[in-house]
């Protein structure tokens, strides 16, 4: 039963990461935005003030952290659809 839901996960994982490889579904930025849009303007004034070396020229918000939100949701879903169908594929080897 385990090894069917581990596998189960890995082909979702691997249909999931097909899916933010071709770009589908909406990006990181975008979800997060429409759940909670003040917190993302935090988490720029954070980067900005504790990353960013030069805070008066914020590259590492523009340069790092918004390729990364910029992203399709489907990335995180592969990783950790990924994570967990490999911990249960290892852990109940017999």
């Amino acid at each position: 039963m385990t090894r069917m839901i581990s596998r189960a996960a890995l082909v979702l994982g691997a249909a999931a990461l097909g899916l933010a490889l071709f770009g589908v579904g909406p990006s990181i930025a975008r979800i997060w935005s429409q759940l909670h849009a003040n917190s993302l303007v935090g988490l720029q004034g954070f980067v900005d003030r504790t990353l960013d070396p030069d805070p008066g020229d914020p590259t590492v918000w523009f340069d790092q952290v918004l390729p990364v939100l910029a992203g399709s949701v489907f990335y995180p879903v592969a990783i950790v659809l990924g994570i967990i169908g490999l911990t249960i594929l290892v852990t109940n080897r017999s």
